[in-house]
């Protein structure tokens, strides 16, 4: 009887440890494992692209950065607007991995996916530079 309340003991906490919400359930199976695990690397995923295109928003809302990409002039309204909407997008991405991950965790994850959701950007910014400054050079 012994053996039988450790190996129902052993299986709790397995599944405690699994369990992010810290339900307590005694019948914890590998497939609730692997679908808390799959939820959480969509949530990351999807927060990374929000990042990104937070980024993307916020470079289109300044006049050079819409240069680079060949894009016209727009009102200041709208400048405000794409700024906006990118703090909004970054910020909506800080909340969804606060949602899936502890406060410490998240924060240094929502840093690091910044600062590479960034560099994505600014490195795209640069090659549409370099490549309408070799484009005009090549035809002169």
């Amino acid at each position: 009887m012994a053996n039988k309340h450790q190996k129902l003991a052993q299986k709790f906490q397995y599944c405690t440890a699994v369990n992010q919400h810290n339900v307590r359930s005694t019948t914890c199976d590998n497939t609730s494992a692997r679908n808390t695990f799959g939820q959480w690397a969509m949530m990351i995923l999807f927060a990374g692209l929000s990042c990104t295109f937070g980024f993307t928003l916020l470079s289109l809302g300044m006049p050079r950065h819409r240069k680079a990409m060949g894009l016209g002039p727009i009102e200041i309204a709208a400048e405000r607007l794409f700024f906006y909407l990118g703090l909004l997008c970054l910020c909506s991405s800080l909340r969804l991995i606060l949602l899936t991950t502890s406060i410490a965790n998240g924060i240094l994850m929502w840093f690091g996916m910044a600062t590479f959701s960034s560099l994505f950007v600014a490195l795209f910014l640069s090659f549409k530079t370099a490549r309408k400054t070799y484009r005009i050079a090549k035809t002169s």
